[in-house]
């Protein structure tokens, strides 16, 4: 008996879509219902990623105070064991090398002193050989001149110094002669200018009139420069000589004025050289005084020839 095959159901076919179709026709869209949309209001203000300002705030805190631990861990674990030490023991060198320096500068000041002085002692030593080499020359031209003269002056040691000794005290008496001189020409026609120099005063035309009060200090200051000073001699002795021999020339006027300066002069120049049993000074004291008035122990004064 056959066997009877069971029912298959045929699949349908799908339905074709009508692509023709206008989409007017197909089936409206149902509107979208009105909804709400809820927009969240940021009216605080955002800090850092969007975290408020409070938040950032106490972030940033916490991470500073946790770089603070972490520096000062690393310092404590990074540091050099003694350098506390080692600061202070190169305070100490700086200080001690201010001191030195201070030292030095001291020092330094004391070389520039000494350098002065040896500088001027350099000047001293130059002028003195200078001096010692016109000496040499000197007895050089001695030793030429005794060479010279020996058979002259004879053998002996007496016969040279007796000729020597002569040749001193001549040339002595030579060199007081010459300044004597001077002092006779610097003293010599101060009166001519005089003259010339106060023409224009009834007192310095005419020699009789007396000299005005307010004109003696600057007639006194002309004698001082053109006869006093020229001859180591004081004004203010001048002018006791001239007070005390009032009865001489009790009128000051030019004619006495000149008579005084005259016999003054005079009486100076007679002490200051004086002749054979006179009283003044010395060959020895005008050695003594390298033949300069300026240098003599004993300044004239009228009263050492008054007496």
């Amino acid at each position: 008996m056959p066997q009877t095959q069971p029912d298959v159901e045929t699949p349908q076919k799908p339905k074709k879509i009508d692509t023709a179709v206008s989409p007017a026709k197909t089936e409206p869209l149902s509107p979208m219902g009105h909804s709400t949309i809820s927009v969240e209001q940021r009216s605080q203000p955002r800090g850092l990623w969007g975290i408020g300002r409070p938040k950032t705030f106490m972030m940033g805190g916490l991470c500073l105070i946790l770089i603070g631990g972490v520096v000062y861990f690393l310092l404590e674990w990074l540091e050099i064991p003694g350098l506390n030490e080692q600061l202070d023991r190169l305070e100490g060198e700086v200080d001690r090398l201010e001191e030195q320096n201070n030292v030095y500068k001291d020092l330094n000041k004391q070389l520039e002193t000494t350098s002065k002085a040896l500088n001027s002692s350099v000047v001293e030593l130059t002028v003195q050989v200078d001096e010692l080499e016109m000496v040499n020359k000197d007895l050089q031209s001695v030793s030429d001149f005794l060479n010279e003269t020996a058979g002259q002056l004879g053998q002996t040691v007496d016969e040279i110094s007796d000729f020597l000794g002569k040749q001193i005290e001549a040339n002595k008496a030579l060199v007081l002669g010459n300044l004597e001189n001077t002092m006779k020409q610097r003293i010599m026609g101060w009166d001519c200018s005089y003259g010339n120099l106060f023409a224009s005063r009834d007192w310095g035309s005419n020699f009789d009139i007396a000299i005005s009060a307010q004109d003696w200090d600057e007639v006194l200051g002309y004698v001082n420069e053109n006869v006093l000073e020229e001859t180591c001699l004081s004004l203010s002795d001048f002018e006791d000589y001239f007070t005390a021999n009032s009865v001489q020339w009790p009128k000051w006027n030019s004619k006495n004025l000149i008579s005084a300066v005259s016999a003054y002069s005079t009486a100076a120049l007679d002490w200051y050289f004086p002749e054979e049993g006179e009283t003044g000074l010395t060959h020895t004291d005008w050695a003594a005084a390298s033949y300069d008035c300026q240098q003599l122990t004993t300044k004239f004064t009228y009263s050492l020839v008054s007496s």
